[in-house]
């Protein structure tokens, strides 16, 4: 018996948790959501700050690969398309 009310508690806590991650990913989602529209009817300047915000850093190699690091999570950014 006191297993079983362990095993359900844990099981509560993971719910719970759960419910914080999509809460936080539906915040970030909105944000991006933001981002998008705004980006969409700024103008360039504007545009520039909006890009500064969401990538960290960009990288050449000497093979000319491109590296882009993003601020926001890529999965979030494909959930936003």
């Amino acid at each position: 018996m006191n297993k079983l009310k362990l095993e359900v508690k844990s099981l509560e806590n993971q719910v719970n948790a759960g419910r914080e991650s999509i809460k936080s990913t539906e915040t970030k989602l909105g944000y991006l959501v933001t981002w998008a529209d705004l980006f969409d009817s700024s103008d360039m300047e504007t545009k520039k700050m909006i890009v500064a915000n969401l990538v960290n850093r960009v990288v050449v190699s000497k093979d000319y690969r491109i590296s882009i690091e993003f601020n926001a999570d890529v999965e979030l950014l494909k959930l936003a398309s």
